[in-house]
């Protein structure tokens, strides 16, 4: 081979070279250079619900109201999702949105095979929003500014939802597995009451102290100062006298640091006697209820309206002739 053939290979393995290093370090050519990935999506659920459920209704008396709650709640505590929506971002603030997909999960978890442009990436997956109409997604771009946010927030929830987020590099030349592990956002609660001794009385239940928006990128709750009470949709027996009171909703907020601080969240139950006034029975809950959580309480309603429960760490407070607006406890 002639030196001016041997001289004309090597400039052209030279260009090669830098065109390949170009391909993996230079940021402005990333559009033109992918590279495979695998994205490892996994459901970690918190709650066992067939387990919750029998730790508080585990007694044979309670088994019709635990049979109406697991019906009710299997839709929430899932153990496979429907479909995964997978964000990618821009690593640096404030992060603005690369590429986004919706893929089919129907699995506990899923790999997704991908291809992005050779980069560092931030990654947002939301886990079975299509089943969850009540929530909404607020601001896809950039990644601080995305959160989900109910349509109505006095109304439940009617699906679980899952979030999680990693961070990773896409190199060229490999294909390296990334893994997210998905946690649910939402909670849920039941209040079980007993109406034997008033089983004429109508009863309305409500949950108070619950978060109201739920930013993606950080996991963080915020209860806004206009969040309504929460209603609940109401299970009965086939003899109407246990009616379980449930609800789905983001988790409480944090409780205060302060000593005096309020309890973390509670029930407010109705209940309107013959005569036509109102009785409010709060039973407060002293611990907060996290996300995934289910939280079931039992109680009865007396033939004056108060509602009592047996549980000693709950606190319940009685306004007596309750009408919109007043706030007169009568501690018990």
């Amino acid at each position: 081979m002639s030196g001016l053939s041997r001289s004309f290979r090597t400039l052209i393995l030279a260009a090669m070279a830098a065109s390949l290093c170009a391909c993996s370090l230079v940021d402005e050519d990333r559009d033109h250079c992918d590279g495979s990935f695998q994205l490892r999506c996994r459901i970690r659920m918190v709650t066992q619900l067939d387990a919750r459920l029998q730790e508080a209704l585990g007694k044979d008396e309670d088994k019709p109201a635990r049979e109406l709650l697991a019906q009710y709640l299997q839709p929430v505590f899932v153990e496979k999702g429907k479909e995964a929506r997978l964000a990618f971002y821009e690593p640096e603030a404030p992060g603005a949105l690369v590429n986004q997909l919706t893929e089919a999960m129907d699995a506990q978890e899923r790999v997704y095979p991908l291809v992005l442009p050779v980069a560092a990436y931030r990654n947002l997956t939301l886990v079975n929003l299509s089943a969850c109409p009540a929530l909404s997604l607020e601001g896809d771009d950039p990644y601080g500014a995305v959160s989900l946010r109910p349509e109505d927030p006095s109304l439940p929830q009617q699906a679980g939802v899952f979030s999680g987020r990693s961070a990773f590099e896409v190199k060229a030349g490999k294909n390296e597995e990334v893994a997210v592990s998905v946690y649910m956002v939402n909670a849920a609660t039941a209040l079980v009451l007993d109406a034997s001794k008033a089983p004429s009385l109508p009863v309305r239940v409500t949950v108070d102290g619950m978060a109201t928006d739920f930013g993606v990128a950080d996991s963080s709750f915020v209860r806004r100062a206009d969040a309504p009470e929460i209603r609940t949709d109401v299970l009965a027996t086939a003899d109407g006298l246990t009616r379980c009171y449930a609800s789905v909703h983001f988790p409480s907020t944090p409780l205060s640091a302060k000593a005096d601080a309020p309890a973390a969240w509670h029930w407010n139950v109705y209940v309107t006697l013959p005569d036509g006034t109102v009785t409010q029975s709060v039973l407060s809950m002293p611990d907060p209820l996290l996300a995934g959580e289910l939280a079931i309480l039992k109680g009865m309603v007396q033939d004056t309206g108060v509602v009592t429960t047996e549980d000693p760490d709950v606190g319940v407070s009685v306004t007596l002739d309750w009408h919109q607006g007043m706030e007169i406890p009568v501690d018990f």
